[in-house]
């Protein structure tokens, strides 16, 4: 099992939520993110459980479905090396 987390920053002026988090993975899970007020910052924590993947180099990406004006999707990208 592997934690990980990403660290995000609302430098919008209204909260930024999270609609919805998505993941080519199904061993791939995150905890339910919290709105997040102006200004603030705030943790994504997700978990990977590695049992069962071939040795090697792994990616997986998270979709986050947002409501930023900007960038109402984003992807996050957990890499590493499966011993």
């Amino acid at each position: 099992m592997v934690k990980g987390t990403f660290d995000i920053a609302n430098q919008g002026k209204s909260a930024f939520k999270v609609y919805k988090v998505d993941s080519e993975s199904s061993h791939l899970k995150a905890k339910a993110f919290p709105d997040l007020a102006p200004g603030k910052k705030g943790t994504m924590e997700v978990t990977l459980d590695t049992s069962g993947f071939p040795k090697g180099e792994c990616l997986i990406v998270l979709t986050l479905t947002t409501n930023s004006p900007l960038r109402p999707i984003m992807n996050l990208f957990m890499a590493g090396w499966i011993e």
